[in-house]
């Protein structure tokens, strides 16, 4: 039985092993499995993921951003992303219902191709959030 519980969010360490007291029983001891959990609030704020995950054109390309919780009210206008510090997008639309953001990427025609970081800004919070890797 696996048995873990905490109020606070972060990492917590942990470990598997198929007996109860793995640093009495060597053969046991070989078999422990260490690990790391991640407790996520679950009231927080996060972006969970984007799509499409690459363009292969420079611009005018719709993207969408999936945020978790994502705050009661929100005006558009109110939300950037951010294209590593070389453009930004305000966003054109805000689906309460999916927790769905909709930007257009920005037109590039000196772009060179390449893996961008984005980041998620909602400014009436003053909250900022990196996009996860693909």
């Amino acid at each position: 039985v696996l048995s873990r519980s905490s109020t606070t969010p972060g990492d917590a360490a942990m470990t598997l092993a198929p007996c109860a007291v793995p640093s009495i029983d060597t053969a046991c001891l070989q078999k422990v499995v260490p690990f790391t959990f991640t407790f996520l609030d679950p009231d927080a704020v996060r972006v969970t993921g984007f799509f499409p995950l690459s363009e292969y054109v420079t611009g005018r390309t719709r993207i969408d951003v999936q945020v978790k919780n994502l705050p009661a009210n929100l005006a558009p206008a109110q939300v950037i992303l951010d294209f590593a510090g070389r453009s930004n997008a305000t966003c054109q639309s805000a689906d309460q219902s999916r927790g769905v953001l909709t930007f257009e990427i920005p037109t590039e025609p000196t772009a060179t191709a390449g893996a961008v970081s984005l980041r998620l800004h909602l400014l009436a919070s003053g909250e900022s959030f990196d996009l996860p890797k693909t």
